[in-house]
């Protein structure tokens, strides 16, 4: 989707705007599967601005959909943003609950062999390890999410890792 290009770029503004404007023409048409994906992406957008309860609002519009989905791709983009969200309320229970959920992300993405959510899911663990205070942790996970990336090919996750460090 378009809109993730944009929040990579620097440019959530317009990844917003994108984004609602595919969760408007994907409702129009009932595409209910690349709705996930597109909430997910609007509340990455939202965070990227500061703007937390808009983006916790996607997640709760998007979260009955999710667990509805058979395809674990858009299950676990959609988690991950979930657990981004709540770990940006700066809560301690809110940092644990997205913990659990990102080890339980990287767990299934790691037993069922899909790699790029496995990456992004520790990506968004080792930023949030930093932010709440354990840096070491943190700093470690994203260094190790650096190197296998770059030995998988995954290079924008690998660079958004070596940023983060």
């Amino acid at each position: 989707m378009l809109a993730s290009v944009s929040i990579e770029e620097g440019h959530p503004s317009e990844a917003e705007a994108l984004a609602r404007k595919a969760l408007e023409e994907l409702g129009a048409a009932k595409i209910f599967e690349s709705q996930i994906s597109a909430h997910a992406i609007l509340a990455q957008a939202l965070l990227a601005q500061g703007k937390l309860n808009p983006a916790r609002n996607q997640i709760a519009t998007g979260a009955p959909l999710a667990a509805k989905t058979q395809q674990s791709v858009l299950r676990l983009q959609f988690q991950i943003a979930a657990a981004e969200v709540l770990a940006a309320s700066g809560k301690p229970g809110d940092f644990q609950a997205a913990t659990a959920s990102l080890n339980a992300a990287i767990a299934e993405a790691g037993k069922k062999g899909i790699r790029a959510p496995l990456y992004e899911a520790r990506l968004a663990l080792g930023k949030a390890e930093m932010k709440h205070g354990n840096k070491e942790d943190g700093r470690a996970r994203l260094a190790e999410v650096e190197k296998d990336a770059a030995a998988s090919g995954f290079v924008l996750i690998r660079n958004k890792a070596a940023t983060a460090l």
